[in-house]
């Protein structure tokens, strides 16, 4: 496979972004207008490394699917993957481990757009050579990938090195300020201690998941959505296909995939 071949797969883990944005940063739910733009992320993909992004956003879906952002995902050129699982079952964390699994497989590059630990061991999986990042808030990055960057990880900034917001962030001029980070994160691992460090960690989420390209490694996933009927439907209304997956989640339930595939508004 030449290079101008090559894709890069850039997987969003969006509830630990708004965690820490939330929680360890603003100190509150954030508002729309704080929000990342997905769009430039998305665009930094492609830019990164001058090929083509595949864009798989991960939504927990367990009480309602939030139609609204969905189709603004897809809009923009995302493949939304909604889930939804058992109680206590951590289906996006699932379904990203799975994913970065399949992706070892593939002829292809990665941007984990997280700053969970939870998936330290598939990221080190995929160092054999091709080109891995992990996007998130440096100072709010774990530790568990703490020593990658000699097999080549690259880590980069949300803020600063994807320019993915319209206004600047609130924090402490030593951890949050430009000149404390280089335009290449993948030339620090951590950022300085400082007093910010000593805010509190982000709290676990109990959701995570699982893609389109991928079925043979998770198999078809039941719809949850429900139409005006009763019967199951896809995010965009259409009847949904499928039979549970094949693989456990650690709760010994499967994640559930809702709707079978989305791409573009159709099944």
């Amino acid at each position: 496979m030449t290079p101008a071949e090559r894709s890069t797969y850039l997987l969003v883990d969006g509830e630990n972004i708004d965690a820490t944005l939330g929680t360890s940063i603003l100190g509150r739910r954030p508002r729309p207008e704080e929000r990342p733009r997905w769009e430039r992320l998305l665009q930094f993909a492609e830019d990164r490394w001058r090929q083509p992004a595949v864009g798989l956003f991960f939504l927990a879906a367990n009480t309602e699917l939030p139609m609204t952002f969905v189709q603004a995902l897809l809009a923009i050129g995302y493949r939304p993957v909604p889930l939804s699982g058992g109680p206590g079952e951590k289906v996006v964390d699932i379904a990203i481990q799975r994913t970065l699994v399949e992706l070892a497989r593939r002829e292809a590059d990665v941007l984990l757009v997280s700053n969970d630990g939870d998936f330290a061991e598939q990221v080190e999986g995929l160092l054999d050579g091709r080109r891995v990042g992990v996007v998130g808030f440096t100072e709010f990055r774990s530790s568990a990938f703490a020593g990658m960057t000699e097999r080549g990880l690259e880590f980069l900034d949300l803020e600063y090195d994807v320019a993915a917001f319209n206004e600047r962030l609130p924090g402490c001029a030593s951890s949050r300020s430009p000149s404390s980070t280089p335009r290449s994160s993948s030339e620090v691992a951590v950022r300085p201690t400082s007093a910010c460090d000593a805010k509190p960690p982000v709290a676990q989420r109990n959701s995570r998941p699982c893609p389109f390209p991928f079925e043979r490694a998770f198999g078809r996933m039941v719809g949850r959505g429900r139409g005006a009927d009763g019967r199951d439907t896809a995010p965009d209304g259409r009847r949904t296909v499928g039979a549970r997956a094949g693989a456990r989640g650690a709760g010994g339930g499967s994640p559930r995939w809702v709707g079978r595939r989305v791409r573009g508004g159709r099944r």
